[in-house]
């Protein structure tokens, strides 16, 4: 009797473990895909004023928003808004774009460089 009671707590302390180990993998894989749009976002340029991308021209930013894809889920950015602002002695644009997939806002910073003039 003594050895069926045992075994029972040893079968049910295994099955906690087992469901628990189970659904600790199930969130580390749901996890794996924010975690890689998170390392992707940390390396990007112009992710911060800091990190502005150098353009030649403002007419080139918005087409450059748009054709990358979003960091969170891949789909395609449109630009929601864009707007100039100082940053110490620098004009930075900051361009707002809008996924139509997740709807997530992605901020990205430019710096249009100064023209050199001919003389």
């Amino acid at each position: 009797m003594q050895a069926l009671l045992v075994a029972a707590v040893v079968a049910a302390v295994g099955w906690i473990g087992w469901l628990w180990l189970s659904r600790a993998r199930k969130v580390a894989l749901a996890m794996a895909p924010a975690e890689k749009a998170l390392a992707a976002e940390k390396g990007r340029r112009g992710r911060t004023p800091a990190t502005a991308v150098a353009v030649d021209s403002a007419a080139v930013i918005e087409p450059q928003v748009e054709r990358e894809p979003c960091p969170w889920c891949g789909g395609a950015l449109h630009v929601h808004e864009h707007e100039t602002e100082s940053h110490g002695e620098r004009r930075l644009r900051r361009v707002d774009g809008r996924c139509g997939s997740c709807s997530r806002i992605t901020t990205t910073w430019f710096h249009v460089r100064r023209p050199s003039l001919p003389n």
